[in-house]
């Protein structure tokens, strides 16, 4: 009986510890991209750099801890010929460009518009 309180109280201990995780993922296809063009993801606010990636077969792939949430960022290439502005979450988001514009593409996963 001791045995089991005790162990009810370390899981208790342990979960209520637990701090959430600024993680987010943005998985994103593209159209007409160039191969290996190298997409900035900016904070809005601070005009930090917050990770890049490079366009490979028409899709993307961010993953980082965030400086807070939700975040305001700008996803652009270096000279801004696409961008798309975008509020990131701790969560998994989808980035799906269709045939038109960069600027149009949709974005799921976050509940901030």
């Amino acid at each position: 009986m001791k045995r089991t309180i005790f162990a009810l109280l370390i899981l208790t201990m342990v979960s209520c510890g637990k701090k959430e995780k600024n993680e987010f993922s943005l998985v994103g296809r593209t159209n007409g991209i160039v191969n290996g063009t190298v997409l900035y993801m900016e904070d809005i606010l601070t005009k930090e750099t917050i990770y890049s990636a490079r366009v490979r077969s028409d899709s993307f792939r961010f993953g980082t801890k965030l400086p807070r949430t939700p975040v305001q960022v700008v996803l652009r290439t270096k000279d801004y010929s696409h961008y798309r502005n975008l509020w990131l979450e701790n969560k998994a988001m989808t980035f799906g460009q269709s045939r038109s514009d960069f600027r149009k593409a949709t974005v799921e996963g976050s509940l901030t518009r």
